[in-house]
């Protein structure tokens, strides 16, 4: 079976999301999500923590922080809750616009 590539259509899936962001008012971006900890400013901060580590890792080699001990398939799920807590929780500093900003740059740089 002969894989599908799909990477052309990741820039205009993120162009849609640019534009679905964009046309949130203030409530919406505090709106409960399926993700009993996250309101949608959150989710977008994690699809924005996602671009960065991509650009950081695929074109700088960057690898940042490391896990101290990973032993069971618990450990590595508690150390990427942990990560992702970290960032969602200071993105909160962060309006939806420079938000919004920050996901069309990195985007672009990714594909």
């Amino acid at each position: 079976m002969e894989p599908i590539s799909t990477i052309d259509l990741f820039p205009i899936l993120d162009k849609k999301l640019i534009e679905l962001l964009r046309s949130l008012d203030e409530a919406d971006w505090e709106k409960q999500t399926i993700a009993p900890l996250w309101k949608v400013k959150d989710i977008a901060a994690h699809l924005l923590d996602g671009n960065i580590r991509t650009l950081s890792m695929l074109r700088d080699g960057y690898f940042g922080e490391r896990a101290e001990q990973i032993n069971s398939y618990q450990d590595l799920v508690d150390f990427l809750n942990g990560l992702n807590a970290d960032w969602v929780k200071a993105m909160r500093r962060v309006s939806p616009a420079v938000l919004i900003d920050l996901l069309e740059s990195t985007g672009e740089g990714i594909y």
